[in-house]
């Protein structure tokens, strides 16, 4: 920047947001002055954005991790009241099963006792 010319200077304040006004009343030390606070702002509000940038990304992130985690916790969810449909059906052709097997038993019993009689 000191090796820019006054004019240029100028110009430099005034393409940062300075006015034409009061750029063309400061002298070349004073625009040295008001051009670095320029910049010095313009640098912490960059960093300023560019930490809102991260700690947005990071929010996203979070969002998306609990997000995952909420999905990994439904398919558990769905996982168990599978298997618990599955055992329930077992259990009721099981219970199915047990019951023909008795009948079939009951109906082999009469079976017997007719030809029994039959005798």
């Amino acid at each position: 920047m000191k090796n820019c010319s006054t004019d240029r200077l100028r110009l430099k304040f005034v393409q940062s947001g300075g006015s034409e006004e009061a750029a063309c009343l400061m002298d070349r030390s004073q625009l040295l002055d008001a051009l670095t606070k320029v910049m010095l702002k313009q640098t912490v509000h960059s960093d300023d954005e560019e930490l809102l940038d991260k700690t947005e990304q990071s929010a996203l992130t979070e969002i998306h991790l609990k997000e995952l985690a909420l999905e990994d916790q439904r398919m558990k969810i769905e996982a168990d009241a599978r298997k618990a449909e599955m055992e329930l059906r077992k259990t009721e052709l099981e219970l199915e099963f047990k019951m023909k097997l008795e009948l079939e038993m009951k109906r082999i019993e009469a079976d017997k006792e007719i030809r029994m009689m039959e005798l």
